[in-house]
């Protein structure tokens, strides 16, 4: 096993399929704008993990559709109000590593099976 190094920020890299993108929301007394992407991890313990896009990020997220296999880099966030703790996993970068629209890998014809 090798050894990791142990980290000395809060960025995460979140891996999974889309599974639900919001539409733009206006939020705050400036009105700044947010969309929440939830992203669907795969495993023996999946979790559906909502990332949020905020301001001049909101674009990086326009184009995603559900089912579309994402990394999106976020920075984990945690607040207190009230004698309660509240976490936030804002989204700065996505990658699409497979859309949803792309055929699934090695999705090809019954004639490509042959090895001549």
């Amino acid at each position: 096993m090798s050894e990791q190094k142990p980290t000395k920020n809060n960025n995460a890299v979140i891996e999974g399929t889309v599974y639900h993108v919001s539409e733009v929301q206006t939020v705050g007394q400036k009105g700044a704008q947010k969309r929440v992407v939830v992203v669907e991890t795969s495993g023996d313990y999946p979790q559906k993990l909502p990332c949020e896009f905020f301001g001049k990020n909101v674009d990086k997220a326009a184009a995603l559709q559900v089912g579309d296999e994402v990394l999106i880099a976020v920075n984990l966030r945690g607040r207190e109000s009230a004698g309660k703790f509240y976490g936030s996993n804002d989204a700065w970068h996505v990658k699409v590593t497979r859309s949803a629209s792309a055929p699934p890998p090695n999705a090809t014809g019954p004639e490509d099976d042959l090895p001549f």
